[in-house]
């Protein structure tokens, strides 16, 4: 129930667990007591993630005193470490359900929390499908059949406006270049080579293209490289990252860039320091960091008390969308502002919320659902990907070879274990158009869906190549 009662206050709940807290308070006036005080813990914007981590509410007052210290030490011009809490809470008025709380600091969160409540938008999806749709898969370009252009998985892959692919390579002897196919696959080159100098590169995550420039991401070097239609560097800038792992890259209207990692937004010293960090990150047309926002507490340095992994892309109207990856939840953020305008979220029984992303295999327990993609199609459409356990998921466990590393555990899930299913969103109506799990047999594996309208297909067989998919919607009116 804290769970749950955390998700109401945060306006995460569907309408069936809205009803369910509403039955939940007509209780007792204890109970509402209880609430008043969660939602105190809420605005005053630490611990509500701790308390469900740990499956109770944490001590409001320690809430209350970190806040106001946190403040007093900033007023004061404290360093790093000012505020932290030294010992016993220094002031307690009156009991709330077992909650110590300062009374007048609680008439002010509560205000607080009406403020913050007021001003974010919550829409829960509407699942009204179309009755006529279907999506449809036409084999296009298949790519790697000379044997050398695919090497392994590709972490990253982009279709050029002009037809072109790009692709990154999780390999580790392709990790300083990037490859770009002809839109026909009959010709490829690789851009890039080992070094820190201009053009060089030490590993390649992303590559976008934004008007006729690609903009390329190198996440131990640390830097974003900007390079003209002749791949010539037209510029670099430094990204102020320290762990630059993320999950996407988005470019703006304006040129600039959004990046998914976690950081705190800050110099070396405040990173180590920050009880908080943020998700995604703005910068400008020429490089220069503009905003972060999506702050998430830490639980110990640069660890996120929450998954920080997000997908992205932009909407019609300029608004950047992220979608996470272990709920189905999206938050559209002016980049102009860093605002918060809307979050949409997904009642699906299907989709457990907060999942860890990977766990060890074992009978009994599925494989975890996670989002995979998210893309706007020329309709503004939203199209999202996410990997389920297939019903018959637990017939395709497999004991682990006897050489495996001893952390892969006794058990793995075997091909086959997740289904994929791509959902297209209305984002104005909030409306699901089409929820449809792609049929596996028919694309012959894994699909990474990678631009609107398109799948790619990894297989090994023989060679390394990556068989390309059209991917249209049918049938609607």
């Amino acid at each position: 129930m804290d769970e749950l009662l955390l998700r109401h206050l945060r306006r995460q709940t569907t309408q069936e667990e809205n009803r369910e807290v509403e039955d939940w308070l007509s209780g007792s006036p204890e109970n509402e007591r209880v609430l008043a005080g969660l939602a105190r813990v809420v605005a005053a914007g630490r611990g509500a993630d701790e308390a469900v981590e740990v499956g109770r509410p944490p001590r409001v007052e320690d809430v209350v005193w970190r806040a106001e210290a946190r403040r007093a030490a900033k007023a004061a011009g404290g360093g790093a470490g000012a505020g932290r809490r030294p010992g016993p809470a220094r002031f307690r008025l009156g009991l709330f359900g077992g909650m110590t709380v300062v009374v007048a600091t609680v008439v002010a969160g509560l205000a607080l929390w009406n403020a913050i409540a007021a001003t974010q938008v919550v829409r829960v999806l509407t699942e009204d499908l179309c009755t006529t749709c279907s999506i449809e898969l036409t084999p296009d370009v298949l790519l790697g059949t000379d044997g050398e252009s695919v090497i392994d998985i590709a972490w990253d892959i982009q279709r050029l406006s002009d037809g072109r692919f790009t692709m990154a390579f999780q390999n580790i002897s392709a990790w300083a270049e990037f490859t770009i196919f002809s839109a026909d696959g009959s010709e490829y080159r690789r851009v890039g080579q080992q070094g820190e100098g201009p053009g060089d590169y030490a590993h390649v995550v992303w590559v976008r293209e934004h008007a006729d420039e690609l903009h390329v991401f190198d996440n131990h070097n640390r830097r974003m490289t900007v390079l003209d239609p002749d791949f010539n560097v037209v510029r670099t800038s430094a990204v102020p990252c320290l762990s630059c792992n993320g999950f996407d890259m988005a470019m703006l209207p304006d040129g600039g860039v959004a990046l998914n990692y976690f950081g705190s937004g800050g110099s070396v010293e405040e990173a180590l320091s920050a009880e908080t960090g943020f998700a995604l990150h703005i910068m400008g047309p020429d490089g220069e960091p503009l905003r972060s926002v999506d702050e998430i507490p830490t639980r110990r340095v640069l660890t996120p008390i929450e998954d920080s992994n997000r997908f992205m892309a932009v909407a019609p109207d300029g608004s950047l969308l992220s979608l996470h990856l272990t709920s189905y939840r999206i938050d559209r953020w002016d980049p102009a502002t860093g605002k918060l305008m809307e979050t949409l979220v997904r009642g699906a029984d299907w989709f457990p919320d907060g999942q860890s992303y990977s766990h060890a295999a074992l009978p009994g327990l599925p494989p975890s659902t996670g989002t995979r993609a998210l893309h706007v199609d020329e309709s503004g459409r939203l199209w999202v990907l996410i990997a389920r356990p297939a019903p018959d998921w637990e017939d395709r466990l497999e004991p682990t070879s006897p050489d495996a590393h001893p952390e892969s555990g006794p058990w793995r899930y075997g091909p086959g274990s997740l289904e994929e299913v791509i959902e297209v969103l209305d984002l104005e109506s909030g409306r699901v158009l089409l929820s449809q799990v792609l049929d596996s047999e028919t694309l012959g594996g894994w699909a990474q869906l990678f631009a609107p309208g398109w799948l790619a297909v990894y297989d090994e067989e023989g060679i390394p190549q990556y068989q390309m998919w059209r991917v249209t919607l049918q049938g609607l009116e």
